[in-house]
């Protein structure tokens, strides 16, 4: 397959000699490279090109109907591979290979069953050159536009109070835990020449009421929670929405799972995973293609999206029980709506 994308690459820089829009060379020789590619991807007539996509095809249509042997034979050697690493059995590790082949393959009937197609990813954007703005097509081309549009993006909150002095040697740079204790409790105060407003916010935050409450869960509630969540709601890749929406919460799977979430919250652990983020870019408005005008989204794992979730939630009870919450407040409270605020 990949020597019949790389080919067709190649005809279409051969009948586009001399447009705008023609594949670069050394976009096809990325392509070569990514499919390990190593034949001939320049010829003299249409003609030849013709006869090696023809003959690329018939290489894939007599592998095609094979393919499932060698992909098992592929799930062997990694299994052979964790099995060396961890010290546990080929065959417990090939059931797990396999098993979690059979779940995407479901997932995937079921979302063409339902009509929710990949859309794809951002394939080509408006970059800024000398020549004005042009269409790029190369992955490393489309990432050097996205990461210089979004520099002032990423950047923005250090020009905000905390992250310039005198307040920033006050609070740190990162977060500082005891720090921030002594600042609720009034034992840290701010420079007299620091703006009112920034006062005035420093002032609320340490008016508050030290009754707390504990964050718990049982595992009734925590599977209940998940079935609230969109099947389709994106997240690292690994364990999903879709998975966790059918845990069976009599079950002690269910248990295990429910008390490991709640582990975070008690003891202030961050588990590696909940570390990690994907940056991607999905399209605000079809056919713009400016990196400016493309959404940038942050990729958490679905465990902590889903914690964040309960634990907004939780916040949200105490404050409308302790009646502490700003009377503007229209979002997310019970018996109350955006057009009703508006009117």
């Amino acid at each position: 397959m990949g020597a019949i994308r790389a080919l067709q690459v190649a005809q279409l820089r051969y009948l586009l000699r001399g447009a705008n829009r023609r594949p670069r060379a050394r976009m096809l020789k990325r392509m070569a490279k990514k499919y390990k590619y190593s034949g001939a991807l320049e010829f003299e007539t249409k003609e030849e090109y013709n006869m090696k996509i023809k003959e690329a095809a018939a290489a894939y249509n007599e592998f095609r109907p094979k393919a499932h042997k060698f992909r098992e034979i592929y799930l062997v050697q990694i299994a052979e591979e964790l099995a060396g690493e961890d010290g546990k059995e080929v065959d417990f590790h090939l059931t797990q290979l396999i098993n979690r082949e059979r779940i995407k393959e479901h997932f995937c009937r079921i979302k063409r069953c339902e009509g929710r197609h990949r859309k794809g990813g951002v394939d080509k954007v408006m970059a800024a050159t000398i020549d004005g703005l042009q269409l790029v097509f190369g992955k490393t081309e489309i990432e050097d536009a996205i990461i210089e549009a979004n520099k002032e993006k990423l950047q923005q909150a250090n020009n905000t109070r905390f992250r310039m002095e005198p307040l920033q040697s006050l609070v740190g740079k990162q977060m500082d835990y005891d720090k921030w204790e002594q600042i609720l409790r009034k034992e840290i105060n701010l420079p007299d020449e620091v703006e009112e407003g920034t006062k005035l916010w420093y002032d609320y935050i340490q008016d508050y009421n030290e009754d707390t409450e504990d964050i718990t869960w049982t595992t009734e509630e925590y599977c209940k929670s998940w079935k609230k969540m969109k099947e389709d709601k994106a997240s690292l890749p690994g364990i999903h929405t879709a998975h966790m929406k059918y845990l069976d919460s009599a079950t002690k799977a269910a248990e295990v799972i429910s008390r490991l979430a709640l582990i975070p919250l008690l003891t202030g652990y961050a588990p590696k995973q909940w570390k990690k983020g994907l940056d991607s870019m999905i399209s605000k408005k079809e056919g713009e293609r400016r990196p400016a005008k493309l959404r940038l989204i942050l990729l958490l794992d679905a465990g902590f999206n889903h914690n964040n979730k309960l634990i907004g939630k939780a916040i949200m009870q105490y404050r409308e029980k302790k009646g502490i919450l700003a009377p503007e407040q229209y979002g997310s409270r019970k018996d109350c709506s955006a057009i009703e605020h508006a009117c």
